[in-house]
C-alpha cells in the first residue's frame, strides 16, 4: 500500500467525488432519455432528486419503510379485530335464531 500525504488523499477524494457526480449526471441523462427512464419519470419526481448512492437511498427510505411496516401491522391487528367481532356476531345471531326455533 502506497503512503499518501493528507493533501494528496484530499485531492484524490475530491477527484473521485467529481467523477462520481459526472457519472451520476451521465446516468441521469441516459435514464431521462430512455423509455425506462421516461417510465420512472412518470412514477416519481425528477431523477435529479435521487440520492447519488445506494447507502443514502437506504438511509433516507428507512423511516418511510418503518412507518409503512408499523401501519401495516396496525391495520392487520384492526382487521383481525373486525373479523373476530364479525365472527362473534354470526355466532350470536345463530344462537338467537336457534333459540327462537
Amino acid at each position: 500500500i502506497m503512503a499518501m500525504s493528507t493533501s494528496a488523499l484530499e485531492s484524490k477524494l475530491e477527484s473521485l467525488r467529481e467523477q462520481s457526480n459526472q457519472h451520476s449526471q451521465a446516468l441521469t441523462q441516459k435514464l431521462a432519455t430512455s423509455q425506462s427512464g421516461q417510465n420512472l419519470l412518470h412514477i416519481g419526481s425528477s431523477l435529479s432528486t435521487l440520492p447519488p448512492d445506494l447507502h443514502a437511498l437506504l438511509t433516507s427510505l428507512h423511516p418511510v419503510l418503518s412507518a409503512a411496516e408499523s401501519t401495516d401491522i396496525s391495520n392487520l391487528k384492526q382487521l383481525q379485530t373486525i373479523v373476530n367481532v364479525g365472527n362473534a356476531i354470526r355466532v350470536e345471531k345463530r344462537r338467537i335464531e336457534n333459540a327462537l326455533d
